[in-house]
C-alpha cells in the first residue's frame, strides 16, 4: 500500500490532514483496456472514513472511453460518483 499522489488527492478533495492510501490496482483488456484503482481515506486520528474506486476504460471496437470514480462509506454505500464518457 502506498500513499496516493497529489493529483488523486485533489480530484477526491481529500483534506490535507487525511491520508489517502492506494489499496489495489487491476488491469485487463481484450479489444479494449480497463484499469481500476482502489483507495482508503483515513482521518487525522487514523480512522477509516471513506473508500474510493477509480476506473479508466476504453472500448476500441465500440469507439468510446469512460473514466470515473466513486466515493464509498466504510460500509460500502455510494456517497458520490463522477463519470465522464467520450465517444469517437
Amino acid at each position: 500500500m502506498s500513499e496516493a499522489d497529489s493529483s488523486t488527492r485533489e480530484a477526491f478533495s481529500v483534506p490535507a490532514d487525511h491520508r489517502l492510501v492506494q489499496t489495489g490496482y487491476k488491469q485487463s483488456g481484450h479489444l479494449g483496456q480497463y484499469e481500476k484503482w482502489t483507495y482508503d481515506q483515513y482521518d487525522a486520528a487514523g480512522q477509516l472514513v471513506a473508500r474510493y474506486e477509480e476506473w479508466d476504460e476504453v472500448s476500441v471496437g465500440a469507439g468510446w472511453a469512460q473514466r470515473g470514480w466513486r466515493k464509498l462509506s466504510p460500509q460500502g454505500a455510494v456517497l458520490k460518483e463522477h463519470v465522464a464518457r467520450d465517444t469517437k
